[in-house]
């Protein structure tokens, strides 16, 4: 008899997944976590954010614009389900968007 996975265990997952750049993976993971009703929280959204803005960092061909805006989505997201993001939330946002050196964009964000 097995032990079903909860939000931790899926958090940890898809943490290390994102990680070794199985970007693939851990939305797979995230998808069969949603569809066995588990919700996400603030470290699950924190997860993907940093996520999306690291893999701008390793793929050049991602646009600065792409990244945030996947990123905003992901903040949308969590708002809309009640979910207020943290100064890790944004500190993940400004370090993807920083690492292009995109300063205006930051400006824009931020300013």
């Amino acid at each position: 008899m097995g032990t079903r996975p909860n939000k931790v265990i899926y958090c940890c997952l898809i943490h290390a997944l994102c990680n070794l750049g199985q970007q693939k993976e851990a939305r797979r993971l995230l998808n069969k976590m949603m569809d066995s009703n588990i919700s996400l929280n603030v470290i699950t959204y924190n997860i993907l954010i940093n996520a999306y803005c690291k893999e701008g960092m390793i793929l050049e061909a991602i646009d600065t614009e792409e990244m945030v805006s996947k990123a905003e989505d992901i903040v949308g997201m969590m708002r809309k389900q009640g979910i207020e993001p943290t100064v890790v939330t944004y500190l993940a946002l400004i370090d993807g968007i920083a690492c292009k050196r995109k300063w205006r964009k930051l400006e824009e964000y931020f300013g």
